[in-house]
């Protein structure tokens, strides 16, 4: 029954009324996350290697500092591919659970590589660089990990991945 005066649903209306929220929330959470992930990536990447350059350190750490580079580098791409599955999750685009999968996958792959390589090729000597390096680097890790966690087991989830199935109108 319904009250006088409305009309009934179109099914597709019935559809878009009743599909699940969790791609919208993901996708605008990505977005934020993307964007304070990017700022914190800036940050314990050039925070490092200006502690490199101010202490005048070069024995031994020539490879940390190629990987810093390499991180920051492959974060801009991963961040890159964050917002873009952030917008598509908004927008309930088909793709959005294979893009914030791919996303999440590449995200906690990155910062177990990251947290791997700062503690294992960080030298010994130097002791306040190593901490710059492998602190700040665990504790990005550390914050980082649980929202690509969470992200991946929401959006494959069978509400949302049927909320991003655009279905004939």
């Amino acid at each position: 029954m319904h009250d006088a005066g409305m009309l009934p649903l179109t099914p597709y209306q019935h559809y878009l009324a009743t599909r699940s929220a969790i791609p919208k929330a993901v996708g605008m959470l990505a977005i934020i996350f993307a964007s304070i992930g990017a700022m914190s990536s800036a940050v314990f990447t050039w925070g490092p290697l200006t502690d490199m350059s101010k202490w005048a350190v070069d024995n031994g750490w020539h490879t940390i500092r190629v990987w810093l580079y390499v991180w920051a580098f492959a974060s801009c791409g991963l961040f890159a591919l964050h917002v873009v599955a952030g917008v598509f999750a908004i927008m309930y685009r088909p793709a959005a659970p294979r893009l914030v999968s791919i996303y999440a996958i590449a995200a906690i792959l990155l910062a177990v590589t990251d947290l791997v390589f700062a503690l294992a090729i960080a030298p010994s000597t130097g002791s306040h660089l190593r901490e710059s390096v492998t602190i700040s680097h665990a504790l990005f890790s550390a914050i980082a990990l649980p929202w690509p966690i969470i992200a991946l087991l929401l959006m494959n989830t069978a509400a949302a991945k049927r909320a991003c199935v655009i279905p004939p109108r």
